[in-house]
């Protein structure tokens, strides 16, 4: 099939599902894994390759990172919308000596199918912080007044693109998990190759996340991030 002519059947599905979200029909539940599915084989179709899907990201709905190095596409999609509860999946294209490689970015928990260890946030950010290693940002919020940002340091191995392992002070990801009244954000030195942010930790009597005031600043060495304070 064309290229142009798939770029606009993914949108189309995708915006038949999108205008619908909100509703728990069969119809609803069946267009997600179509519109996915299809995704994925188009992202692993070498004469592909390259092209913009203008019509699919020409909505805010989808959004699509391209690594400084041409290698990584991450495409970012709204999957549920409930005001300040939303929820998004991501995929990934790489190219690895003349081969491509698709996958989800996103983490489910196989018993019930919910997304686990803050995957289900949108990527807005991608820096090539080394050879074949990318910083990606994403960003998403589980409702109750709360926010979190997080950040994946990423490598292709064994033929898939995955987090690196306890590589943020011995977690695989760097979360910051947070009230949305605080401004605070994961900030990245792109000079010193050092992530900074203020600690949040749960306010138990009141149920929420409040700064603690410390700053935490880790440094990039190795293939880690490791504290320096």
């Amino acid at each position: 099939m064309a290229f142009s002519k798939v770029d606009l059947e993914l949108h189309q599905i995708y915006q038949e599902y999108y205008k619908d979200r909100k509703d728990f029909g069969h119809e609803k539940d069946s267009l997600l894994p179509l519109f996915e599915t299809k995704l994925k084989d188009a992202l692993g179709k070498k004469e592909y390759y390259g092209r913009a899907f203008d019509s699919l990201t020409k909505s805010k709905q989808v959004t699509v990172l391209t690594s400084k190095d041409k290698k990584l596409q991450i495409y970012s999609w709204d999957t549920f919308n409930m005001g300040s509860w939303k929820q998004y999946n991501s995929m990934y294209q790489y190219e690895n000596n003349n081969q491509l490689y698709t996958g989800f970015l996103s983490e489910k928990d196989l018993n019930t199918g919910n997304y686990i260890n803050f995957s289900d946030g949108y990527h807005f950010e991608i820096i090539d912080i080394d050879t074949n290693f990318y910083l990606v940002k994403g960003y998403g919020t589980h409702g109750h007044g709360h926010e979190f940002y997080t950040m994946r340091l990423l490598s292709f191995r064994e033929g898939k693109l995955q987090d690196c392992i306890s590589c943020f002070n011995g977690e695989d990801r760097l979360v910051l998990y947070k009230s949305r009244s605080q401004k605070d954000k994961l900030t990245y030195d792109l000079e010193k190759k050092e992530i900074s942010f203020l600690e949040h930790k749960e306010d138990e009597d009141m149920g929420v996340m409040r700064p603690t005031g410390k700053k935490i600043v880790l440094s990039f060495n190795n293939g880690q991030f490791k504290s320096k304070n």
